[in-house]
């Protein structure tokens, strides 16, 4: 089965977005390079060797904005798995996961899910309020 998972940060007129694609974890490294490179200028330095070499490499998004003072600033993120496909009966049945009916099944990818969210959120949160209001309006 094949899995995908995606982070992504929104760009914006005002802010940087750096990645790390692939670091190693292990209970004896934790990410420590990864926070002294963040520490170091507020951004992240993609390493040269950026493809994944074991099963427990990780990944990153920062994103670098400056705030004036006594102001509130939000960043968006998005994170997306992507597992098109289960298998059931000890591999005999494949089934295709729901949401790969909307989508081109040729092209899609853990960054389009991640894509189509960002531009479907407000939308999203506006429905999932409508739906749960007469639920919080019954007194």
């Amino acid at each position: 089965m094949n899995l995908e998972y995606c982070i992504m940060g929104k760009q914006e007129s005002d802010n940087i977005i750096t990645t790390r694609t692939n670091f190693h974890v292990d209970s004896e490294t934790d990410g420590r390079d990864v926070w002294l490179d963040l520490v170091e200028d507020g951004r992240l330095t993609e390493l040269k060797t950026a493809r994944a070499t074991t099963l427990q490499s990780a990944s990153c998004v920062c994103i670098t904005t400056t705030v004036e003072s006594k102001s509130i600033k939000a960043s968006e993120f998005v994170l997306a798995w992507h597992m098109p496909e289960i298998k059931f009966g000890l591999g005999q049945k494949i089934y295709s996961k729901w949401y790969t009916r909307l989508f081109d099944k040729a092209t899609l990818t853990g960054s389009t899910l991640c894509i189509y969210a960002m531009k479907n959120r407000i939308k999203w949160e506006d429905a999932i309020a409508k739906w749960q209001q007469p639920i919080l309006d019954d007194t």
